[in-house]
Order: structure tokens, then C-alpha cells, then sequence
């Protein structure tokens, strides 16, 4: 079997991260713990929305496409510090830098706290019009000993 990490974000935040919103992505994550993951990362987009965020950026559900309960794309992710270089970087948080968003179909998939694996075989089926594709090595494969930090 073949996993690939995957993380939870509330909408319209995994929106903006995958989407952007007028040509502009939210480049970070805010967490309270950190990682030693990098590379490729699924965005879950929770079953939750952030209302004030919605309203903060003027959003509605009718204006903003918005899936929720679901897999919605996927990025690189190629730092996490504490020391924020971005505005999206909240300080005192740990801020995981995402580049490269590529969205693809929603997969519906129950989401889970932390990071998690997600098993690609799982995604993959039915899914040839997915334009990335992920390389694989040893680090992928599921290590029941590691640890987010």
C-alpha cells in the first residue's frame, strides 16, 4: 500500500490554500505543533466553515466554492517554523509553508486530527483526469512509529 500524508483545514481556509481568492493563496497553515513532514500534503477540507472567516473576507457559500467532508487537492509542504516570513503566518504558531496548490475533484473522506495517511490507492482509482501525480519512495509508506513532530 501507498499513503500520502494528509491535513484537515476548516473552509474557506483550505479553499484559499488550494483555490486562492482573486489570484491570491494562503501560503500557511497556522498550528499549534509542529512537523518534520515535507513534500506532498492533502488538503481535507472539514465538515466545519469558519464563519468568521467567511465573513471577514466577504464570502457566502453561494459565492465561494466551498466543498466540505472532502479531499480537494493537494501541495508541497516545505518548511514549518515558528518564526513568521508571511503575513498568513500567525505569530507564536507554527507555520507550515505550502507551495505548489493543485486542486483536483472533492473525494469525500472523513477527515482526522494531527496529520494522517491517506492509502493513494484509495484515490487514485477512477481518478485518470487527476493531473499530478506523486512520486513515492520509502519515506511514503505508512511508518506506524512516526510521529508529527
Amino acid at each position: 500500500m501507498r499513503y500520502i500524508k494528509c491535513i484537515s483545514i476548516r473552509q474557506p481556509w483550505a479553499s484559499l490554500i488550494i483555490h486562492g481568492l482573486q489570484g491570491r493563496f494562503k501560503g500557511v497553515e497556522n498550528r499549534t505543533w509542529p512537523s518534520k513532514h515535507r513534500g506532498d500534503l492533502l488538503i481535507h477540507a472539514s465538515k466545519k466553515i469558519d464563519l468568521v472567516a467567511m465573513s471577514d473576507f466577504g464570502l457566502t457559500e453561494e459565492s465561494f466554492f466551498m466543498p466540505t467532508g472532502c479531499i480537494i487537492g493537494k501541495v508541497e509542504m516545505v518548511d514549518c517554523s515558528l518564526t513568521p516570513s508571511s503575513t498568513w503566518h500567525e505569530p507564536g504558531k507554527w507555520g507550515f509553508y505550502l507551495k505548489n496548490p493543485i486542486a483536483i475533484d472533492p473525494v469525500p473522506y472523513q477527515g482526522q486530527l494531527s496529520m494522517y495517511d491517506v492509502d493513494m490507492d484509495f484515490l487514485v482509482e477512477g481518478k485518470q483526469s487527476w493531473h499530478w501525480e506523486i512520486e513515492f519512495d520509502e519515506a511514503t509508506k505508512k511508518d506506524d512509529n512516526e510521529s508529527n513532530i
